[in-house]
């Protein structure tokens, strides 16, 4: 039987590889513009580059590459002078996500200092604010958010240095964890490599590192050697003894349909190396979810990643129940585990029983 939308969407979803400022509305964006901008030819400009239509609720067909990266521009540039700005997407994208029937999800951050008297603390303040915010006004919300704060690969050593330890002093119980990334032709892992292990041995901060963006084996190779938490995409291979060694280590992974054939990192659908990971889940210890990495910019949602997944990998539903339940063992709030995994185990047993 085919895997319908209606049944991934009742399906209960954890989502572990969301990044807040990339999963911003796209209304959001173009009321932003329109305060910061008067002149109606710049403002038309702006939405031209990004492929944002206002007169649409969701732009058809997917950015290209450059469209994605000029959004990153503009979504930047939005939020560089008004910290407040970051409360309001926070709420607006677990609002999206919880309209989505996500009920576990891991939003991640990187820390930066917004206006003249801005510092990382008031940023990361605003943030966990956005969070209380959305529920006070979803008081009855099953949703459970919780924070990854991030080193940007592209930052010196000594940002590096003050995200970690904001991450280990920050007074929160929203932040679980850690998040390396950033672009990944710039900042060689193997600079940050001693600190990411001081993290994780005298803080206890798990990491999830973005790896195999790009084809770097020696850098995949170093990152599985030092077993991190999880890591995020691992489509880029020179050689498939490199993946193999992926796959041997058991390292939890978030993949990223949507975003890696948006940025080409696999080139069309059914062409990723989730066919092959598939494969061996249940098999050989592979485990692994789908997200949507950056909503806003890709223009999907957990659901859509999962259906996706359907219609090129012809997997069922029941499969993906188990692939989340799975996947549930290795989330960073470890006391919200077996209630995430109870209520994936549920829809999975229910749809049995209303099988003829």
């Amino acid at each position: 039987m085919k895997t319908t939308r209606d049944q991934l969407f009742k399906m209960p979803k954890i989502e572990l590889h969301a990044h807040i400022g990339g999963s911003i509305r796209e209304s959001t964006i173009i009321e932003l513009i329109n305060k910061k901008n008067k002149d109606p030819e710049a403002i038309k400009q702006i939405l031209d580059s990004c492929r944002i239509d206002p007169k649409q609720s969701k732009e058809v067909g997917r950015r290209n590459l450059n469209e994605c990266f000029k959004m990153f521009e503009v979504i930047h540039d939005l939020t560089s002078t008004d910290v407040t700005v970051m409360t309001r997407i926070t709420k607006e994208t677990i609002e999206d996500y919880a309209d989505d029937n996500v009920i576990y999800l891991e939003l991640r951050t990187t820390p930066r200092a917004i206006g003249q008297n801005g510092s990382k603390y008031d940023y990361v303040t605003h943030v966990i604010k956005g969070i209380e915010d959305y529920y006070q006004s979803h008081p009855d919300s099953p949703i459970i958010v919780r924070l990854l704060l991030t080193i940007d690969r592209q930052k010196s050593l000594q940002e590096a240095k003050e995200n970690i330890e904001l991450a280990h002093t920050y007074p929160s119980k929203y932040i679980v964890g850690m998040d390396f990334s950033g672009n990944p032709f710039k900042g060689p892992f193997s600079n940050f490599q001693h600190l990411i292990k001081e993290a994780r041995e005298k803080h206890k901060l798990p990491f999830s590192i973005h790896m195999g963006e790009v084809l770097n084996d020696d850098e995949v190779l170093l990152i599985i050697s030092t077993k991190p938490e999880r890591v995020g995409h691992a489509v880029c291979w020179q050689s498939e003894s490199t993946r193999d060694e992926f796959i041997r280590s058991q390292i939890p992974l978030e993949v990223c349909l949507s975003s890696n054939h948006c940025t080409t990192t696999s080139r069309e659908e059914g062409d990723h190396p989730f066919a092959e990971y598939a494969k061996t889940t249940n098999r050989s210890g592979m485990h692994m979810c789908l997200n949507c990495d950056d909503k806003g910019i890709f223009q999907t949602t957990t659901t859509d990643e999962y259906l996706m997944a359907a219609d090129d990998f012809s997997l069922s539903v029941e499969e993906f129940c188990e692939m989340q339940a799975d996947m549930a063992n290795y989330i960073f709030d470890k006391e919200s585990i077996e209630g995430v995994r109870s209520q994936i185990i549920k829809y999975r047993d229910s749809l049995s029983s209303h099988v003829c």
